[in-house]
């Protein structure tokens, strides 16, 4: 099913304006109360600097996020002989297991 667009209003777009304007405007305002470091500079940052920070947060909040996974060490299966023809797994529950 398809959603419906939700319909702006003049009154929802002129409060979206007020807001952005108030949030623009405490931005600039509080540039030297926050003590982020970046605050009160201007300059350009590297991109190993941004994507340093990105990722410090990533770890910090959402440490499964981050892309840094555990390694799970699987056992090989062990195959058997069943009669003349067939084989078998013995452990095929174990491997199972460890998949999920």
């Amino acid at each position: 099913k398809k959603k419906k667009k939700k319909v702006r209003t003049e009154e929802d777009s002129a409060a979206l304006k007020e807001e952005l304007e108030n949030a623009e405007a405490s931005a600039s305002a509080s540039a030297t109360g926050s003590g982020l470091p970046w605050d009160g500079s201007d300059r350009d940052y590297t991109y190993e600097e941004l994507l340093d920070r990105v990722f410090g947060i990533l770890r910090k909040f959402n440490p499964e996020l981050t892309g840094e996974k555990r390694r799970t060490v699987m056992k090989p299966p062990q195959v058997l002989r069943e009669g003349t023809k067939k084989t078998v797994f013995v452990n095929f529950m174990e491997l199972c297991k460890a998949m999920h």
